[in-house]
Parts: C-alpha cells; sequence; structure tokens
C-alpha cells in the first residue's frame, strides 16, 4: 500500500494568496488568511501518519480545477466543479463540516440553528469550535455561519472577506461586494 502524499504551496487566488494542501489528490487544506502555515500543518499533521513535500502550485495535481472554482466564486457564481475534499478532523468536526457543505449558496445559518440542525442544540459552542477549526475555506463553506442576531462573527479571512464571499452568493442582498 502506498503512503499518503501531503503536498503543499502558496497559491494566488482574487481573494488573495492562500496556502493549499492536498491529500492524494484530494483538497484538504485551504487556509483564508494566516500569514504563517506552520500552525495549520501542525494541526494537519497530528492527524496524519504520512510524508509531508512541500512543493510549487504548479506540483498540485488539484491547482487548475481550484483555481477555476475560486475564480468563479469570484465572479459572483458557483464553481462548475468543487475539487474533492478530504476532510481531516474529529468525527464531531468532520460532521460539522459537513453539516456546513449542506448549507445552500446564498444562505446564511447561525451557529445555534446548526447545531440544532445536527441534533446538539446545547453543542452550539462546540460547534462554533469545529467551524473555526474548518481546513477547507470556501468548499466548506463556514462563512454562511453568523450569529443569532444575524451579526457577522469571527472568520479567518476577515469580517471583510466574509462579508465579500456572502455578498457574491446573494445572501447579503442590497450591498456591492468591495
Amino acid at each position: 500500500m502506498a503512503e499518503d502524499v501531503l503536498k503543499t504551496a502558496w497559491i494566488e487566488s482574487p481573494f488573495g494568496r492562500l496556502f493549499m494542501g492536498e491529500l492524494n489528490g484530494r483538497l484538504c487544506l485551504l487556509s483564508l488568511g494566516e500569514a504563517d502555515e506552520r500552525p495549520l500543518l501542525a494541526r494537519l499533521l497530528r492527524r496524519l501518519k504520512g510524508v509531508h513535500e512541500n512543493g510549487r502550485a504548479e506540483d498540485l495535481s488539484l491547482y487548475r480545477e481550484v483555481s477555476a472554482a475560486l475564480d468563479a466564486m469570484a465572479e459572483g457564481r458557483a464553481p462548475d466543479h468543487v475539487p474533492p475534499l478530504a476532510l481531516i478532523g474529529s468525527a464531531f468536526q468532520c460532521q460539522v463540516w459537513q453539516a456546513l457543505r449542506a448549507i445552500p449558496r446564498g444562505e446564511t445559518v447561525s451557529y445555534r440553528a446548526l447545531a440544532e440542525r445536527l441534533g446538539r442544540p446545547s453543542a452550539v459552542r462546540a460547534v462554533a469550535q469545529a467551524v473555526a477549526a474548518n481546513p477547507i475555506g470556501f468548499f466548506v463553506p463556514c462563512h454562511r455561519v453568523i450569529g443569532s442576531d444575524g451579526s457577522l462573527t469571527g472568520f479567518a479571512g476577515g469580517l471583510s472577506l466574509k462579508r465579500r464571499l456572502l455578498i457574491l452568493e446573494g445572501a447579503l442582498a442590497g450591498e456591492a461586494p468591495s
């Protein structure tokens, strides 16, 4: 059996410079604003028993696919194709991340409502922590989660990027993307 291979590289996108990780041809990491990739890698590598290779964006087999999807999102369109994902986290985190993927484009949900959807209404804080630990921005759309009062809450890429993504998706009517 072949060993797992993790390839990583910084990529340029319409949303700025992002750190991308690919595990055996599946997207496992797409950072949203951490200038230092080492904490991201440390968290990921604690869960993996594999080889870590740093590379260039061109070395990532998903680079073009991820770039095309991000370009579509920046133009306010749904991507034609979402790259295959490798969700690497605890069972609970993966459950939350799958629930994030089920939030329709153009809609938002509160942390409380997300916890209720998961059948864990008293686990709002745990759900919020799992959302915050999401390693695959854009494609596991944590930007669609807002406060119970409708406010935009913390986001790894910053609140201005969260607002921009929600406007591009049509979730914040009457506002223009910045």
